[in-house]
């Protein structure tokens, strides 16, 4: 019932002044054929002097009738009662737009504007979040790649301990970061959601700012999903154990319900190409990281670096 009421109202927001018009004169023709049809006859219009009533005069009577002037010159019978009740409700409805289109076109122009300057805006300092939280993610993943990659003669105790503090360092900052990133993406997809529901509003804003969310967005999915597939399992395990990689599958399932809402409410096929793109990166690393890394290590954390194959075997 909202989505119809919702497709109602943009339809009529998009029909111009010309369009009213045109639609007020083809009801007016339509009812008059209708009165001529009926007339004479009991269901017909009956007319005060006694005239032939040809179609002239149904045209006189329907505008008459849709503007409720009623001269009382002529008088419905039957069913035509009936189609001058409705054609008076459809002539007030329709008036009552033209009226409104015709006052409000200059102040609406104005209205549309600010709006759009402030959708701007607003989707600007969301970007500008996201880009932050991205860029710190991505650093992190510079900085920590080369301590993980495995290195020969690298199983002494002084390199396990450098290796498990590396790890736990890592988890505290994506941590952190995945948490950022959740919040800016949540706030985000609630402002677009309120907006695409009462308005045709991504085809008002700037599609350089929806492009370059789907940039900054994609680029997070990506290097996330290249640096979590190219280290091994089991730091893998232990980087994503509790609340990291709890974090990361909700930011992405956050991300993937956004790209959905976007792909809905979008009309343009590139920016659509876009963010259908995203969700299918998405799914991957869903499917391709978290659910092996965490089944491994969802009820304790590792005391040490173990081998993955021996933990799945024992699964």
């Amino acid at each position: 019932m909202k989505n119809l009421r919702r497709k109602i109202f943009l339809f009529l927001e998009r029909l111009s002044f010309l369009q009213l018009l045109s639609s007020f004169f083809i009801i007016v023709i339509l009812f008059a054929i209708c009165y001529s049809v009926f007339s004479p006859g009991d269901n017909g219009i009956r007319t005060i002097i006694q005239e032939r009533f040809d179609f002239g005069k149904s045209i006189y009577f329907s505008l008459v009738t849709i503007s409720s002037l009623g001269y009382g010159d002529m008088q419905p019978m039957g069913i035509s009662r009936w189609l001058s009740v409705c054609e008076v409700l459809l002539g007030l409805s329709i008036m009552g737009m033209l009226i409104a289109k015709l006052t409000s076109s200059r102040l609406s122009y104005h209205v549309k504007r600010l709006y759009v300057s402030d959708s701007n805006r607003q989707l600007s300092q969301y970007l500008s979040r996201l880009t932050k939280v991205t860029t710190e993610i991505n650093n992190i993943i510079l900085i920590y790649s080369s301590k993980f990659a495995d290195i020969p003669n690298r199983n002494t105790k002084t390199s396990r301990e450098k290796l498990k503090a590396n790890l736990e360092e890592a988890r505290q900052c994506l941590s952190m970061n995945y948490f950022e990133y959740i919040q800016s993406i949540k706030e985000l997809k609630s402002y677009i959601n309120i907006e695409v529901s009462s308005s045709d509003f991504l085809s008002e804003i700037s599609h350089d700012i929806l492009e370059s969310i789907s940039s900054c967005t994609s680029d997070f999915v990506k290097n996330s999903y290249q640096f979590l597939t190219s280290i091994s399992d089991n730091k893998r395990g232990w980087l994503l154990y509790g609340e990291p990689g709890k974090r990361f599958q909700i930011l992405l399932d956050e991300i993937t319900e956004f790209c959905k809402i976007v792909q809905k409410s979008s009309k343009d096929n590139q920016i659509n190409l876009y963010f259908s793109s995203i969700e299918s990166d998405c799914i991957k690393s869903k499917n391709d990281i978290i659910i092996v890394s965490i089944a491994i290590f969802d009820i304790n954390p590792p005391d040490q670096i173990i081998d993955v194959s021996t933990e799945l075997q024992s699964i």
